[in-house]
């Protein structure tokens, strides 16, 4: 069995070429988004345009968040007001979001100035949260996924992903963490983010690990003035699909240049 994943966006907070970094990843029983940068919607429908991949904003039953920054969850509140129009009008479930404790305890205090209808509502109107414990596994569209904290100013987490026969990992937001790399490197392939610190990792930190190391990475998190012939470590790029088969990653063909 493969793994398929959809880069949406590749960049950083302050990036203005490209969008928060995130993805969607086709598990057995549905697509999980990964992150939830704003807008979401166009976000999706130019991956998916370029990709060919079929995946609507509307359809996404399972979320999993890595942290409250703005750049990987203010498409929350779309998402919520879309999902609570759909169920009112044909009584569809709410999309599950799977995150730590503290994401799950501060992600109403987020939302809610924009969401709380005078008082009336409450984030169980618009999402099903799913907090997670400190440590496990869970199993998610088929997927069983892992998490373990990362070293970054908020509460942060990074996540493994497995089906039979594909594994893949994602660092989020980090300060260099050799311990997090090896637990990432533990899959078949795993995606690594790279900006200055001191609340991520420099492209130099990542450059200086060993080859075997490198060869499974991908980098994601990218400032505008990311220079790629700066490293030997491949770069995710938005609607570009990625696809675990046989122990190795491979970029899929894409509908446009």
């Amino acid at each position: 069995m493969s793994l398929r994943i959809l880069p949406l966006g590749v960049g950083s907070a302050f990036s203005s070429r490209y969008y928060g970094t995130s993805c969607v990843i086709q598990g057995p029983g549905g697509h999980i988004l990964l992150d939830c940068p704003d807008p979401i919607r166009k976000v999706i429908r130019e991956a998916t345009e370029r990709s060919g991949w079929s995946a609507r904003a509307e359809d996404l039953s399972e979320v999993i968040l890595t942290h409250l920054h703005g750049d990987h969850s203010n498409g929350l509140e779309a998402l919520g007001f879309l999902h609570w129009l759909q169920r009112q009008q044909h009584g569809t479930p709410l999309p599950r979001v799977h995150c730590g404790k503290e994401v799950a305890d501060r992600l109403w205090p987020k939302l809610a100035p924009a969401m709380d209808q005078d008082g009336r509502g409450g984030i169980g109107d618009y999402l099903d949260i799913c907090p997670l414990p400190e440590s496990g596994q869970r199993i998610v569209a088929g997927v069983t996924i892992e998490w373990r904290r990362t070293t970054h100013m908020i509460p942060t987490w990074a996540f493994r992903f497995r089906v039979k026969g594909a594994s893949f990992g994602w660092s989020s937001d980090t300060g260099f963490d050799r311990s997090l790399i090896d637990w990432l490197a533990e899959c078949d392939a795993f995606a690594h983010e790279t900006t200055p610190p001191p609340y991520h990792t420099a492209l130099a930190e990542l450059n200086a690990l060993p080859d075997e190391i490198r060869r499974k990475m991908v980098l994601m998190h990218l400032t505008d003035s990311f220079d790629p012939s700066m490293t030997d470590i491949r770069v995710m790029q938005e609607g570009v699909a990625m696809e675990i088969c046989s122990g190795k990653l491979e970029f899929m063909p894409s509908l446009q240049g």
